[in-house]
């Protein structure tokens, strides 16, 4: 299946999920001032290694869309990688509605994540109305609520997953720019 109701190509429906995304992404590019005014305990994180985060979670989510798009006529693995990139997307925009009423107070990201979460609608919707992804999945994603629970039960205190978030971008910052090579 090329087009979705002979409109749209499959392709661009995918990759807008990616291109949203990034941009979502880069709205977060100075989000470090944020956390720390509204976290305790943060990792040591730098502008950087967010900036490296960013940068590595945005070419890793345009990775999972190209070879989703490689299966898109093997109905299982398809679903699999576009309810899992976009539970993933859901699940970040979701924070940040959480944080902004948490914190009364702008989360970086608020804005495209409004965006991101149309986009993602709209393509989900696409791809299930067109029979590409199998509802089943949506069941299984689920686990979405698990961090979003962990959001709103400890306002102040970074989550597991966020921390995590950072320390792989501080990983990867020093894997890239240490001195000791």
């Amino acid at each position: 299946m090329d087009t979705l109701v002979g409109i749209i190509p499959v392709y661009l429906l995918v990759l807008s999920l990616p291109v949203m995304f990034a941009l979502h992404e880069f709205e977060e590019w100075n989000i470090l001032r944020w956390y720390k005014k509204h976290y305790t305990g943060i990792p040591e994180s730098t502008d950087r290694s967010i900036r490296v985060w960013i940068i590595f979670i945005s070419i890793l989510i345009f990775g999972v869309s190209g070879i989703a798009l490689l299966f898109v006529e093997n109905r299982i693995i398809f679903s699999i990688l576009m309810v899992a990139l976009s539970a993933f997307m859901i699940t970040n925009i979701i924070q940040h509605v959480i944080w902004t009423i948490q914190y009364r107070d702008y989360s970086v990201g608020l804005i495209t994540a409004g965006i991101l979460l149309g986009v993602v609608v709209f393509v989900n919707i696409s791809l299930f109305n067109a029979g590409l992804i199998n509802t089943w999945f949506y069941v299984l994603s689920g686990y979405i609520l698990i961090p979003v629970i962990k959001t709103v039960k400890s306002p102040h205190v970074m989550t597991q997953e966020i921390r995590g978030i950072h320390n792989i971008g501080i990983k990867l910052d020093t894997l890239l720019f240490s001195r000791k090579r």
